[in-house]
């Protein structure tokens, strides 16, 4: 029986220990004096435009009539009067202790109302920092909220100082990205709409801009979107006359949209928060960064070669900026013009009469390859004509060959993975 007890006795001091160091309310809890600012009628006094506040959440209780009701946590509170109209950010996520944080108007703590604000955490979903669009002379309460059952990890600390819309806010204004796998970084944290502006049904309406040009034609995806954004590509010069290419967005079931982007087009690309304009929830607008991704090209196979897959035919004249980052070569491939298959890429053209045709990379930036073939798969090819380097400085160029009406001709160019033309 005395060992019994013992252990009995050694089990409850186990729980209570356990309990008070995870912060759950109770005797630990009991044992703190409450910090002067425990209640909404003595709220610490903060001022100026930019500064910080250290406090403690240890002890803290809560009131009735405290928003949140049955559910709210132990809470201390500031007040803020802004001394000029404009933005403000407050964040909460630099103390020991990361608490809760809310922002509201009003004298009395049954009556208090919240505005409108930006919740700009560090990461999605995680971290208290609002941005507050302040109005001059008018009085602000923030509440600080959660559970510490001991001093030292339930230190807090308050910032707060003006905040900036972000620089590419405006559609004129949009970030230039460049390179064949353009990043998209940045916030939108208290971002606008603007007037004309194409939202998604499930826009926070904090919408940032970026403008992308590709040096040549690519197949692009928009990977990796988090799940709190929308991200949409568009064509068009002005908000109000743009046309959607491609959109990314969890909401909508979208992972991974791909896109084909010809050589020189402008792509307007927006990105947004989801929210719920019904009910005029607005997402999270922490910092991201998202990665477009250049795929192969279709005709790096030779199953779909271009003027084959496409259903358009070849033209007989004509030239095409394009690049082979990314291609490989076929199980089977031949050798073209002696160099043995790498990166290729292959075109179909099927002449309606019989032509003289001249095919030349000349004035390419990479060093090519090219090769004319017949033949129905790539490891049954008969080859017509191959050049390496006739065209000089290390460009290829088939200058002539007569083709028949009708007949198929394969033309293959390879080289290294670089853009080229």
């Amino acid at each position: 029986m005395g060992v019994a007890m013992w252990r009995y006795r050694g089990l409850v001091v186990v729980l209570l220990l356990v309990g008070a160091l995870l912060g759950v309310p109770g005797r630990a809890d009991a044992a703190l004096a409450p910090p002067p600012n425990d209640a909404f009628a003595d709220a610490q006094v903060v001022t100026g435009t930019s500064g910080s506040v250290d406090g403690n959440i240890a002890g803290a209780t809560t009131e009735p009539g405290e928003p949140g009701g049955d559910t709210a946590q132990p809470s201390i509170w500031y007040r803020w009067t802004a001394p000029q109209s404009g933005l403000y950010r407050f964040d909460a996520t630099t103390g020991v202790f990361k608490p809760g944080m809310a922002v509201y108007t009003g004298t009395l703590l049954s009556t208090l109302q919240r505005p409108a604000t930006d919740w700009c955490p560090p990461t999605a979903y995680d971290g208290a920092v609002y941005v507050l669009p302040a109005t001059a002379g008018t009085s602000y309460v923030l509440s600080l909220t959660g559970y510490s059952a001991n001093v030292a990890p339930g230190a807090t600390t308050l910032r707060w100082g003006p905040h900036a819309r972000p620089a590419n806010d405006a559609f004129a204004a949009a970030t230039v990205v460049t390179t064949l796998e353009p990043v998209l970084a940045g916030d939108n944290c208290a971002a606008t709409a603007e007037s004309g502006e194409p939202l998604d049904e499930y826009t926070s309406r904090r919408t940032v801009w970026f403008s992308w040009a590709p040096g040549v034609t690519v197949r692009e995806a928009v990977r990796d979107v988090p799940q709190h954004l929308i991200v949409t590509v568009y064509t068009g010069s002005s908000p109000g006359a743009l046309t959607r290419v491609a959109r990314s967005a969890s909401v909508h079931g979208e992972y991974g949209t791909e896109f084909t982007a010809p050589a020189g087009t402008t792509y307007r690309i927006q990105v947004d928060s989801q929210g719920s304009p019904p009910f005029g929830i607005v997402g999270p607008q922490p910092p991201f960064r998202v990665s477009m991704i250049k795929l192969p090209h279709c005709n790096d196979a030779f199953s779909c070669a271009i003027g084959l897959t496409s259903g358009v035919p070849l033209p007989l004249s004509g030239s095409e900026l394009t690049d082979n980052i990314g291609a490989t070569a076929e199980a089977g491939e031949p050798a073209h013009a002696g160099s043995t298959a790498s990166h290729s890429l292959w075109w179909q053209l099927t002449p309606p009469v019989g032509a003289t045709v001249t095919v030349s990379t000349a004035g390419s930036g990479i060093d090519t390859v090219l090769a004319v073939y017949t033949g129905a798969t790539v490891d049954a090819l008969t080859g017509v004509v191959a050049d390496d380097d006739s065209a000089g400085a290390a460009r290829a160029g088939c200058r002539s060959r007569a083709s028949a009406a009708g007949r198929t001709s394969w033309r293959s160019t390879a080289g290294p993975a670089r853009p080229g033309r």
